[in-house]
């Protein structure tokens, strides 16, 4: 274990990152110093060229590489091995700091909702992000092209049937993701929201814990998991 790690998430539209001073003090990058990388990689970028890196200096642990069939690290996985690193990573995470059900929202380019319980990760669904539900409207000729911020404001004024044709997108939309949690399974589950867009869909699940920084936490979490013997 080095005294200092790179955490990358690449998503599926941006890539981002944060540095750490192990064990947990997010700092500036340091190009000046020994560092680990751990990575949640959906995107399957090439490293070298999102950063400098020297193979033989640089451990690079990606995430993808504990996916095995039916268990991810120690954590019970209930998904096939196609199950996105983004999705177990934060799941892994979500396992072992609370005992209880936990409804897992990463709500990005595409939306996720997991289950994951002290049995391991149960599954979930993938639905399209707002941005994307937004878009799909303009097929539409005499549709208007709304936007999260027009999502938001909605959200913040509206609890009736809608009245116009801007109410009827926005409110279908709301009554979408409102059915998240319909499915028995989810009865009595702590929430969990997290992505690009987690602070619009806290204003629909409003006794939601909101973490926007779960993937680094997580990225981190394992990382000191799978190097404190060394």
């Amino acid at each position: 274990m080095k005294n200092y790690l790179l955490t990358i998430d690449s998503g599926n539209t941006n890539c981002k990152s944060k540095f750490f001073e192990l064990p947990n003090k997010e700092t500036a990058f340091k190009s000046n110093v020994d560092f680990d990388v751990i990575i949640s990689d959906v995107a399957n970028i090439e490293l070298k060229s999102f950063i400098p890196l020297n193979e033989n200096k640089n451990n690079i642990i990606n995430i993808k590489d504990f996916i095995q069939e039916k268990i991810f690290l120690d954590m019970p996985l209930h998904y096939t091995t196609t199950v996105g690193a983004d999705r177990v990573a934060q799941a892994y995470y979500c396992f072992h700091h609370f005992n209880e059900n936990i409804l897992l929202i990463d709500a990005g380019t595409f939306v996720t909702v997991d289950l994951v319980t002290p049995q391991g990760f149960q599954g979930g669904y993938i639905y399209p992000g707002l941005e994307l539900m937004l878009e799909s409207f303009q097929k539409g000729k005499n549709l208007p092209a709304l936007t999260a911020r027009d999502f938001q404001s909605y959200l913040n004024q509206h609890n009736q049937l809608p009245h116009s044709t801007n109410e009827a997108i926005l409110g279908s939309l709301k009554l979408t993701y409102e059915a998240f949690m319909a499915q028995p399974q989810f009865e009595n589950a702590k929430i969990i929201l997290t992505g690009g867009s987690a602070e619009q869909f806290s204003q629909i699940f409003k006794t939601a814990v909101l973490d926007k920084e779960l993937n680094f936490k997580s990225l981190l979490f394992i990382y000191q998991q799978t190097t404190k013997e060394n």
